[in-house]
């Protein structure tokens, strides 16, 4: 997956939130969907959906996380990527154990660099306290950020990310079960039917209307994908992957 490169994504968060998050990358979390991917050892990329009902008016689009491992199977943080800013969490156990920069440094920062050219962060004292913003700080400025201006109680840093697109990312789809795609695929038919129920009410109770055409355009075109076979894709990923693994077998 690549990062957005959309500047709708800059709802702020809190520490206590994405903590939340963050445990359920540990432990699932049926409020919190996430679909990620292994970018580097230890560093995953994810879309993160924690409104699945849509009670949130407005832009339902996902958030971009990258989440921290420690090495030991347990996620212990989280970069929130706001396009215009970034919001880093490391849960207090794990922290001045040097997670965060390594992840930036050697994953997230080249992976950002795939969508644009520069970083900008803010770290504002009265936000996170002073011994957080002195943590921060040095954790920018050992991540390459420089400051803009003089140091203040709020202050702004930024970074050029061309060079990081010199270096290769470990980026993996590591598959799925056949179980997982059956799921998949009857959920993508409720989401047919679902769309297909509304525009036929809307239909029946108000016309004919421009609105409930472009209703019936999308669901008869979003009706030819449940007949799309998904188990070929998987089919086709397991093979593909199975080549690999000969190649690199007879290489060595």
């Amino acid at each position: 997956m690549e990062p957005f490169t959309s500047k709708k994504n800059k709802i702020k968060m809190t520490d206590q939130v994405i903590a939340q998050i963050v445990k359920a990358m540990n432990r699932p979390d049926k409020t919190i969907f996430i679909a990620e991917q292994p970018i580097a050892t230890n560093v995953h990329y994810g879309l993160v959906w924690d409104d699945l009902n849509y009670k949130r008016p407005g832009d339902i689009s996902p958030k971009q996380f990258y989440f921290i491992g420690n090495g030991k199977g347990k996620y212990i943080g989280a970069v929130y990527d706001m396009i215009g800013d970034l919001h880093w969490y490391i849960e207090p156990r794990s922290r001045k154990k040097g997670y965060l920069g390594k992840a930036l440094k050697e994953a997230i920062l080249p992976h950002l660099s795939r969508s644009r050219r520069k970083q900008r962060i803010t770290i504002e004292k009265d936000m996170i306290g002073a011994l957080n913003f002195e943590a921060s700080l040095r954790v920018a400025k050992k991540s390459g950020f420089r400051l803009k201006g003089k140091e203040a109680d709020k202050i702004e840093l930024t970074q050029n990310l061309i060079p990081y697109k010199k270096i290769p990312m470990a980026i993996k789809n590591e598959g799925m079960e056949f179980q997982r795609m059956v799921e998949l695929k009857l959920k993508m038919s409720d989401v047919v039917q679902n769309l297909w129920n509304i525009q036929a009410e809307l239909e029946a109770k108000l016309g004919r209307t421009y609105y409930t055409r472009q209703l019936a355009g999308f669901v008869k075109e979003l009706s030819g994908y449940r007949r799309l076979k998904l188990d070929d894709a998987l089919y086709d990923f397991n093979e593909t992957q199975a080549r690999r693994a000969r190649v690199l077998q007879a290489k060595s």
